[in-house]
């Protein structure tokens, strides 16, 4: 990665571009003092940016439920919700998928196996679940990277560990 520029957007104060010397150049979107998301182009994603909390937030600071797009590897695009509990490990799920199937949280096979922040991190929590579909189980955990009572940001992992999905969710209620 060369040397580069970043300035705001002339038309829109809310954005800025980011020109490197070699002429490539992305637009990202600010919310002052909580998230930059930045579009790196045509088949390279995206970069994130949130607030990192001075102090760690607590399970009942995040609780409520959140609306949620993912893209996954395995199924294309889904929507749904994601409903963090209070206390104790009791995440509710449910995701549509573009196809037409679901996923949630209550189906049979589907086991929450733990739900708790990252003691390094201030405002990251793993959720580890185990999934038996046909007689096979297989585990996986999902990681939730939070901006407290306005969105998160997650991934999740396939068996292998590789990035099995991503995405946005925003809280509403």
């Amino acid at each position: 990665m060369g040397s580069g520029s970043i300035s705001f957007v002339e038309r829109n104060k809310s954005r800025l571009e980011f020109v490197e010397s070699d002429g490539y150049s992305a637009i990202g979107s600010i919310y002052p003092g909580k998230l930059f998301v930045m579009d790196n182009g045509p088949g390279w994603g995206f970069s994130v940016g949130v607030e990192y909390p001075s102090v760690a937030v607590s399970q009942s600071q995040i609780a409520g439920t959140y609306k949620m797009l993912t893209i996954t590897t395995h199924a294309g695009v889904s929507a749904g919700y994601f409903s963090v509990p209070a206390s104790g490990k009791d995440v509710v799920f449910y995701e549509k998928y573009n196809d037409g199937t679901f996923y949630e949280s209550s189906q049979e096979g589907t086991t929450i196996n733990s739900f708790e922040r990252i003691s390094s991190l201030n405002n990251i929590f793993k959720v580890v679940l185990t999934i038996d579909e046909d007689g096979t189980p297989w585990q996986t955990s999902a990681y939730l990277v939070l901006l407290p009572n306005e969105m998160m940001i997650y991934f999740s992992t396939d068996p292998d560990g590789s990035i099995g999905g991503y995405g946005l969710a925003l809280k509403v209620d």
